[in-house]
């Protein structure tokens, strides 16, 4: 390679490095957008599954406390 074929590829090169560092920048900051939004997504639906177990988990105590309430009332008919 010649001497000024060196010096147009290191211009070249030098050239494009801000370029290339915008797009890198860029990225980086898409990047970032996209793992926030990610990790909001992510603890929305942590929310939205704990609610939902809760609801859940308070129809079915319900439900134990009635069927506790009613097997205590037939005991105390069956003794009576």
């Amino acid at each position: 390679m010649s001497e000024k074929e060196k010096e147009i590829k290191e211009n070249t090169i030098k050239g494009l490095e801000p370029e290339i560092e915008r797009i890198i920048k860029k990225n980086k900051e898409d990047l970032k957008k996209i793992e926030e939004k990610h990790a909001s997504e992510v603890e929305n639906l942590k929310k939205d599954i704990i609610e939902e177990y809760e609801k859940k988990f308070k129809v079915y105590k319900e439900k134990v406390l009635k069927d506790t309430e009613e097997l205590l009332t037939k005991e105390r008919e069956f003794k009576n």
